[in-house]
């Protein structure tokens, strides 16, 4: 990277945007990388630290720190304005929520060409897995109900013999325990194989989810049925699959 053409060119680009808008241009000697820069090429070259230099970059244009997010922020009140409930900001989603999220419409899609589920169907699924994992984001269960347990894991927080047959099957067919292939590849299975500990549990859960006919009545038969948390908390998981009912 040519550093010095770069932030010269950053330097020439914030004087003449500051002229435009009729704000003063600083005229003091340049110290740090800049007083570098002027000097020679060469003493970039060795020992580069990019840490120094957006830091010298700071104090030479006299800006503030970056210490903030540099996502855009709402303006302040316009939540309130919307009617927006607390905690719900207007800002755009981050890299880690997107990513989230397309596991949940990734996970819509794959149950409606495997099983041939309506949108309402696979939506309620979802929805109900997001709320067991924290939206998608924690595959270890955070709080193990029972004391000294591994506790749950994956999409349907597994637990017991059923995490055990799970880390088997991962470890059979060489996949990451906490990748998309293994924890659908895992759900696909209980979803269309009996075996010993659920027996037909998971073909019977499918077979039960398609006679359902709206997204509450496929969100409650899923918790109830299929995962049956202690704390359903049915109204949270009712709401985030209405979520995935916008994709």
């Amino acid at each position: 990277m040519d550093y010095k053409k770069n932030y010269l060119q950053m330097i020439k680009t914030m004087r003449a945007n500051r002229e435009r808008d009729g704000k003063p241009v600083s005229v003091k000697r340049p110290s740090g990388l800049a007083a570098r820069v002027e000097t020679s090429l060469g003493s970039l070259d060795e020992g580069f630290n990019p840490m120094s230099y957006m830091q010298d970059i700071e104090k030479f244009l006299d800006v503030s720190p970056l210490t903030e997010s540099l996502r855009p922020k709402a303006r302040p009140g316009s939540e309130k304005e919307l009617g927006l409930d607390e905690g719900v900001s207007l800002r755009p989603m981050s890299r880690g929520d997107a990513l989230t999220e397309d596991v949940g419409v990734r996970l819509m899609g794959d149950l409606m060409n495997e099983f041939g589920l309506t949108k309402e169907q696979a939506a309620a699924f979802v929805g109900n897995l997001a709320q067991e994992t924290g939206d998608f984001k924690f595959m270890q269960e955070i709080d193990p109900v029972v004391e000294g347990s591994k506790g749950g894991w994956g999409f349907a927080q597994w637990t017991g013999q059923r995490r055990k047959n799970f880390e088997k099957w991962v470890e059979d067919n060489g996949l990451d325990p906490s990748s998309y292939e293994a924890n659908w590849g895992y759900l696909k299975k209980e979803l269309t194989e009996a075996d010993d500990e659920i027996k037909n549990l998971g073909i019977n859960t499918i077979s039960g989810l398609k006679d359902t006919n709206t997204l509450e009545e496929a969100t409650k038969f899923i918790s109830d049925y299929f995962l049956r948390p202690g704390t359903p908390k049915m109204e949270n998981r009712i709401s985030k699959a209405s979520g995935y009912m916008e994709f």
